[in-house]
């Protein structure tokens, strides 16, 4: 462990510019524990949190732009914490600047409230969700995105709740900004929810025959939704084109493979990829983000490979980024979703899978969605979404979906050059009574913030 770091020290002869603070460190017990940087040069203090170990654990503080050439870094815990000890510490330039984005899913909250849940504080006080979120450590909210959701002269929108579709969304996204938070948005490109099986086209687009037609539909939606966000001062700086988009977008017409018809658009059958048309798809959408705001960073986001050892599962993930660059499809950022769960992975297959994925020069990348079961079942005893945790090996309850986040943010931040910029949960918000990620959430069953906000809280 080298020298132990208890407390504060100042390090001072720095040259002015960006640096990291790495350490080993080992604890136990359930309370908070943090080694940080700060003084120096008017920026907020940068931490990073203790994940429980009872190994020496590396550790990364990473993005501090010393200004004055010196600096103050240290290790704290609460008064709740046990057993935190922090050695072989050591500031060093590193030359990158780095943003560590942490939030989650808001877009089932005008549902969720309209239900009568409330959201409130730890302590039980009730208070407006977002406010909770940023005082909790949130700077980030993501929203998704239907064309028409909820529609009952439709199928398969009529299968979905009528929320989050375009006035829900820029109301929803008025509130995120009115806190401060950052923006992530994700076109679904569909009335109902997209993934690698199934992309439906929106019933408006359903007569369209023609690839031409369909390219243009797209590209028109998003520049349009995108300048409707503008226009009410909530440009997003991050934007996902498609949801866990493995298989394509749109099918037919933008298949990355063959695939069987989906049970919600039997007709949008996959017979052979496509990539020449995924590809323009892609390009297309991303020139429609860009035209509104040039600033606006593009994702393209897929799951991650279930069952994959990390080098099958970066290896499906780089290929797939490969076709899209070599068939005119363009992205500033790497998406992936990571649940143990499904994908039968822990966090330290997931940190090894981020290395491969980010190699060379590699795009950088972000975690889109995680989740954890902070309860086995939900409020009726019956399995949620999540039948269990997979390999990761914490407990069910509140503390083991903490401590699961700790160990997922300290190794986002050791993923090799930075290049890993964070996570966004899914789903924090819906605690709507025996919804499908009820035990899942940030809230628990009475609308109280739970303890793995603090993941949040002493990271950044």
């Amino acid at each position: 462990m080298g020298e132990v770091l208890s407390g504060s020290r100042e390090v001072v002869g720095l040259a002015d510019g960006y640096y990291s603070l790495s350490a080993l460190a080992m604890k136990s017990g359930g309370g908070n524990c943090f080694i940080s940087v700060k003084d120096y040069g008017g920026e907020p203090e940068r931490m990073t949190a203790l994940p429980v170990s009872d190994q020496p654990t590396p550790l990364v503080v990473r993005g501090v732009h010393v200004i004055g050439g010196r600096a103050t870094i240290g290790a704290y815990s609460d008064a709740g914490a046990t057993d935190c000890v922090v050695g072989s510490a050591r500031l060093e330039e590193s030359g990158v600047p780095y943003q560590y984005l942490k939030g989650g899913d808001v877009t089932e909250v005008t549902r969720t409230e309209a239900s009568g849940k409330i959201y409130r504080e730890v302590d039980g006080t009730a208070k407006d969700p977002f406010q909770i979120l940023v005082d909790h450590g949130y700077n980030i909210a993501r929203l998704r995105v239907y064309n028409d959701p909820g529609n009952p002269n439709y199928f398969p929108s009529r299968e979905m709740p009528p929320y989050g579709g375009p006035e829900d969304v820029l109301q929803l996204a008025k509130r995120a900004k009115a806190v401060g938070l950052m923006l992530e948005l994700t076109f679904h490109y569909s009335d109902y929810w997209t993934n690698a099986g199934t992309q439906c086209l929106p019933h408006e687009w359903a007569s369209l025959t023609t690839f031409a037609e369909v390219k243009s539909a797209m590209a028109n939606f998003t520049q349009n939704f995108m300048h409707r966000m503008a226009a009410q001062g909530t440009t997003p700086e991050f934007v996902s084109i498609g949801n866990e988009s493995n298989g394509g977008l749109l099918y037919p017409f933008g298949c990355a493979w063959p695939l069987p018809a989906s049970p919600q658009c039997p007709s949008a059958v996959c017979t052979t990829g496509n990539w020449p048309q995924l590809g323009e798809l892609y390009g297309a959408a991303y020139d429609s983000v860009k035209a509104v705001s040039p600033a606006s960073q593009v994702i393209i986001h897929l799951a991650y490979q279930n069952g994959a050892v990390p080098s099958q599962a970066a290896g499906a993930f780089n290929s797939y980024f490969a076709k899209v660059s070599a068939n005119g499809g363009k992205f500033d950022i790497k998406g992936l979703s990571y649940y143990p769960f499904w994908t039968r992975s822990n966090v330290a297959q997931l940190e090894a899978t981020a290395n491969l994925a980010t190699g060379a020069d590699s795009k950088p990348l972000l975690i889109m969605e995680t989740g954890y079961n902070w309860n086995p079942t939900r409020q009726d005893g019956t399995l949620g979404q999540l039948t269990n945790n997979g390999p990761a090996p914490y407990p069910s309850t509140p503390q083991g979906q903490k401590d699961f986040l700790l160990e997922l943010s300290a190794a986002i931040k050791r993923v090799q050059g930075g290049k890993c910029i964070g996570s966004l949960y899914w789903d924090p918000m819906n605690i709507i009574e025996n919804s499908q990620v009820s035990n899942t959430a940030m809230f628990d069953f009475d609308g109280k913030a739970l303890p793995s906000f603090d993941a949040y809280q002493f990271n950044n």
